[in-house]
């Protein structure tokens, strides 16, 4: 089996249009995933022991050794809506000039296929596990639904304790640090809390003739260019600070920044509905993404504080907390950067904190090993496409994706 067998493999999976809707169940789209899955995959579904979990997947790879405790492989089947003008469709799954393109190969198509390939490599070659291997896709982590919670209680119930668990999150790349060359595999070792703000601002309104510095659209801007992406709020140590610093220290500059920080993004803005009136009632909506140091509530005192001095309320809206953070001083870690040593001798593994939210956060409950890390050698425009225009994963890095998969279900 080689790129070319992988490649086709891939694009099958990709034309099965699975978008996630809010609110609604997992449409027709999953059961022909599942289909072609169990066409490209026959050992994995004869072989393992399948669960039920409606759209989702949960699957057990039973081991020689029931003393061990098992492992787990995370990657969802659904993707996001594919909006604009793509130079190739977004679900043809159409593979040419060495890449697979479409929506979900990169987010994260590419290693749920990588991972089962593996498995289905191992089980036609006799190979058996010495641990239970569990593998897990939800048919709705980019909405937050059910999927990966509803598996995640039921493995609580049975009173697992995970090995290790590795869902999507870092990848190789060499944009880890600005203006290093440097190859890095950045294992996400926990995720970033998430907040959403409105900033209010209120006035008596009036005529816009009545120019004003009370103007509330003018306190929030001036709020607004205080904070800036949240640089402002400064640096915060975690238990991975030091750790980063001393991976990174033989490839960056002296001034390389190892702390956490909160990072600002400003998303609607509301005022007045006629030029010619000053709004009583000015809003803006910010999205903040935050280490541990803070929860939801201690963000939106800090922004208060700050807020006082411009006559603006502080509101807090949807929110997730940091997760807990796995330790990079583990057997777990240790085997993972083994492997990735392996696959990629090249690559230096780096712990650091993920800002964005996956599906792992739902399994604290069942391993205090969760790392995020997608086994594939990423580039700077590749990473820009996720959620974008024009997804896609070179053939090439998918082979090697396989190979990790392959070479981590050896050792586990």
């Amino acid at each position: 089996m080689d790129g070319k067998y992988y490649a086709e493999g891939l694009s099958r999976m990709v034309q099965c249009r699975t978008i996630s809707v809010e609110g609604k169940e997992a449409g027709e789209a999953f059961d022909e995933l599942k289909a072609v899955m169990r066409e490209l995959f026959p050992h994995v579904f004869s072989s393992l022991e399948y669960l039920d979990f409606s759209s989702s997947i949960c699957m057990r790879w039973k081991g020689k050794d029931e003393s061990l405790p098992p492992a787990m492989l995370m990657a969802h089947q659904d993707v996001v809506a594919a909006e604009g003008e793509w130079k190739h469709p977004p679900f043809a799954g159409e593979i040419s000039d060495g890449r697979v393109w479409g929506r979900g190969t990169l987010d994260t198509k590419c290693s749920l296929y990588a991972a089962f390939q593996a498995v289905e490599e191992a089980l036609i070659a006799g190979f058996v596990p010495s641990r239970d291997i569990y593998l897990t896709s939800s048919c709705n982590e980019e909405t937050g639904g059910n999927g990966a919670p509803s598996i995640a209680a039921y493995l609580k119930e049975k009173g697992l304790d995970f090995f290790l668990i590795l869902d999507e999150g870092g990848c190789i790349k060499r944009n880890f640090i600005a203006g290093s060359n440097q190859l890095f595999a950045a294992v996400g070792c926990g995720e970033k809390g998430s907040a959403g703000f409105r900033l209010v601002a209120r006035s008596i309104g009036g005529h816009a003739m009545n120019a004003s510095s009370d103007n509330p659209i003018l306190r929030l801007a001036r709020m607004v260019s205080y904070l800036g992406t949240g640089a402002v709020l400064g640096g915060f140590s975690d238990v991975l600070t030091e750790e980063k610093r001393r991976r990174v220290a033989p490839f960056s500059g002296p001034d390389f920044d190892a702390e956490e920080h909160v990072v600002i993004s400003y998303t609607m803005a509301e005022g007045s509905d006629k030029p010619s009136k000053v709004p009583a009632v000015a809003s803006v909506t910010l999205r903040a993404i935050f280490p541990s140091a803070f929860t939801p509530e201690t963000l939106r005192e800090r922004l208060q504080q700050i807020a006082d001095d411009y006559g603006i309320d502080v509101e807090l809206d949807t929110s997730r907390n940091a997760t807990p953070v796995s330790s990079y001083d583990t057997e777990a870690f240790r085997l993972l950067e083994s492997v990735i040593e392996e696959v990629y001798p090249e690559a230096v593994t780096v712990p650091f904190i993920l800002g964005g939210g996956t599906d792992a956060r739902n399994y604290s409950g069942v391993s205090e090993n969760i790392f995020r890390f997608l086994p594939m050698n990423v580039d700077s425009d590749q990473q820009m496409r996720v959620h974008g225009i024009d997804e896609n994963v070179s053939i090439d890095r998918l082979e090697e994706t396989v190979r990790f998969y392959k070479t981590l279900v050896s050792k586990l």
